[in-house]
């Protein structure tokens, strides 16, 4: 009985999370709407709203639990495509920087996600090695420049810091 009323609480609360999704606050859309998710709150646009939000704050991981839900309409497969997508490209960067994976020539759908991005030029052969130990990858576009590196713990983490046209710094992480 508990479960059944904290789902009512979720399921009426949903307006609270497009408010908080509009007002850009991702972390708090999927801390809040990953915990629904796995309380047994599986309506897709609600799922796809909480998956669109942790792909914004690089929570991959998270994705592949919520892409599983996401069957019942076009849009909803079009999302679970997407997560599916950001997925492989974390896992092949991975390998990429990790294993020294060759990746050339691989075409995987694309999107403005970062993750993307970086995989389709390093797929494409559009990087420029700066080490190789440790392991110090440049990407130049016309809009940013990407320095990919591997952290010094364990496990390792692959770094990917975003130089954007105005100079600020923003740094993504995976494992």
């Amino acid at each position: 009985m508990c479960i059944l009323m904290g789902l009512n609480l979720e399921a009426r609360d949903i307006s609270s999370f497009i408010k908080d999704f509009k007002a850009k606050k991702y972390n708090k859309v999927c801390d809040k709407g990953s915990r629904a998710y796995y309380g047994g709150y599986t309506e897709e646009n609600f799922v796809s709203l909480v998956g669109i939000s942790c792909a914004k704050v690089d929570r991959i991981n998270v994705l592949g639990m919520l892409q599983r839900s996401l069957v019942l309409t076009e849009a909803s497969r079009e999302n679970a495509s997407y997560f599916s997508s950001l997925i492989i490209q974390k896992r092949l960067l991975y390998q990429f920087m990790i294993d020294n994976l060759d990746i050339s020539n691989l075409k995987l759908p694309s999107s403005r996600h970062i993750l993307s991005r970086v995989f389709e030029a390093l797929s494409k052969g559009q990087y420029q090695v700066l080490s190789t130990s440790p392991k110090l990858i440049e990407i130049n576009t016309n809009e940013r420049k990407y320095i990919l590196s591997i952290s010094d713990d364990e496990p390792k983490k692959v770094l990917v810091d975003e130089y954007k046209a105005d100079g600020s710094l923003e740094r993504h992480w995976y494992q």
